[in-house]
């Protein structure tokens, strides 16, 4: 996981008061980073190990309670300092700074998987042609993953040296990988319940084709980073760093 400093020794530097969305009530935790903040987000250990919560009050000074307390077990980074420039409804990562890990915890607020999922490269899809190719070989799927990509369900995507991931709001957040090279996809899959090719590949295959026709006119290669306009505005407001956004 990306972060700013993991914790190694369990010596209490701070305790702090963290939100998490499963709960109502604020909860204590022990840490061992001097430079905690609130805003910060962070993960624990315990039973919330797979959430991310958001600080929202630090101690420097305290007495370490009589119970056994959980840990903060790590900061997440939150620095977006870069240039972004806005193309559409888009705004592009010049730097490739918005990694996705960023994204997912920023944005989606989950735990980052990585590239766990990324299996054999067997494919050959002209991402050109791809809608008369027969790799999606149901019409309703083909309907229905061109509508998600006409609203805007593709709300990140990103291709770094042939390797792409991509976040679809469907009745939840799913991930989708993929691998693309010379025009032609070679892998793409997604982690949704649906078996074999869904309408959320669909969908991010319409808006790769889309940003690479894009991207072609600000010369920044074959590598970007995009998410949608709306989802940027809110990553800022828990943004650290200096960015610069041309419009």
């Amino acid at each position: 996981m990306e972060n700013i400093e993991k914790q190694e020794e369990r010596v209490a530097k701070r305790l702090v008061e963290i939100q998490f969305d499963s709960h109502d009530s604020k909860l204590s935790y022990l840490c061992k980073i001097e430079n905690i903040e609130v805003g910060d987000l962070v993960t624990v250990d315990g039973k919330l190990e797979d959430q991310i919560g958001t600080v929202t009050k630090v101690l420097k000074a305290f007495k370490t309670p009589k119970f056994e307390m959980k840990w903060v077990t790590a900061v997440l980074n939150r620095d977006l300092t870069g240039e972004y420039r806005k193309i559409g409804d888009d705004i592009v990562s010049l730097g490739g700074t918005l990694t996705s890990e960023k994204f997912c915890t920023m944005y989606i607020g989950e735990r980052y998987k990585g590239n766990e999922g990324i299996g054999e490269a067997d494919l050959d899809i002209d991402l050109a042609t791809f809608e008369e190719s027969g790799f999606i070989d149901d019409e309703l799927v083909m309907l229905k993953g061109k509508d998600y990509y006409k609203h805007d369900r593709v709300a990140y995507i990103s291709l770094q040296n042939g390797m792409g991931k991509a976040y679809v709001i469907g009745s939840e957040w799913y991930e989708i990988d993929f691998k693309y090279e010379d025009g032609k996809v070679t892998y793409i899959a997604c982690e949704c319940p649906y078996f074999g090719n869904c309408k959320h590949i669909v969908a991010v295959l319409f808006k790769l084709r889309e940003m690479l026709k894009k991207i072609r006119k600000i010369d920044c290669g074959a590598n970007f980073t995009a998410c949608r306009k709306e989802c940027f505005n809110h990553l800022l407001t828990a943004a650290k760093g200096r960015i610069v956004l041309d419009y």
